[in-house]
């Protein structure tokens, strides 16, 4: 590629791996941004399902949307999707109803490291149902996977 004007869609289809990509970065000394919008165009270039990219928002934190708003943009733009495109933006993003301090109230949980597994497995299971489990919902369920695994692993089903 010997000029700049490729924009997203050359970016999309001329470079089809992240090696590929970061000597490009290099060599036209991209900006954040920019680096931003072509690492998100490869890793998803080949994905539409609306529920993918819902879960990636969900995931991105607030003060980072904007970018997450201006790659999916360029994604869909690059596929001349309109479709996909206004579904994300009419999209209203659902907050996960539970932070780590509360599981350690709510679920017993000791603080430490497993606050941040059980916050990740409330988190996947709320995905998991279309972001509409209620907080005492997701607390019920991680409750009882904390239970299990204070099971000895003998009587786990296999031992």
């Amino acid at each position: 590629v010997s000029t700049q004007s490729t924009g997203s869609s050359g970016i999309n289809a001329e470079y089809g791996h992240h090696g590929d990509f970061t000597k490009l970065r290099r060599d036209w000394k991209m900006s954040m941004d920019e680096d931003y919008i072509g690492q998100f165009l490869i890793r998803h270039r080949h994905r539409s399902e609306i529920k993918h990219f819902q879960d990636l928002l969900v995931d991105t934190p607030k003060h980072c949307r904007h970018k997450f708003h201006m790659a999916f943009k360029e994604l869909c733009l690059s596929r001349a999707d309109k479709g996909l495109l206004e579904t994300i933006e009419k999209w209203t993003v659902p907050e996960f109803p539970l932070r780590g301090d509360q599981l350690i109230k709510e679920v017993g949980l000791p603080k430490g490291p497993l606050v941040s597994k059980y916050y990740t497995l409330g988190k996947a299971r709320w995905k998991e149902n279309q972001y509409s489990m209620e907080k005492d919902e997701v607390i019920e369920f991680l409750k009882s996977e904390y239970e299990k695994s204070k099971t000895p692993a003998s009587s786990a089903p296999g031992s």
